[in-house]
């Protein structure tokens, strides 16, 4: 599918970064990797999905290596691409909205 997409879209003037993932952190997201017996105390395969973006970022790089890759919200595979975001929401709960009112307001 990445190989289709990168194809597809690499003369896409408005591309600037592959993603390969987006929130690849939640139990169940990946059921090859839930069955080889390899899951942490959070129900996930870390080691699995941390060599499955590794292969996907060298075949981005290999179809594309003018582009950066990224990923989204997947703490323990922030290093594998050229981009991470933590995913950082301030404001989204109503818990958190006053304390971040102020930051809109000095901008």
């Amino acid at each position: 599918m990445l190989h289709n997409l990168i194809d597809q879209h690499y003369n896409h003037p408005s591309i600037i970064l592959w993603g390969l993932g987006n929130e690849n952190d939640w139990p169940g997201d990946f059921p090859i990797f839930d069955k080889n017996g390899k899951i942490n105390e959070k129900g996930i395969d870390e080691e699995g999905i941390k060599a499955f973006f590794t292969e996907l970022n060298g075949l981005a790089h290999q179809q594309d290596p003018s582009r950066k890759t990224v990923i989204r919200r997947c703490e323990f595979a922030k290093g594998i691409t050229d981009v991470y975001s933590p995913s950082i929401w301030a404001g989204c709960t109503a818990a958190s909205i006053p304390s971040t009112r102020n930051l809109s307001k000095t901008r």
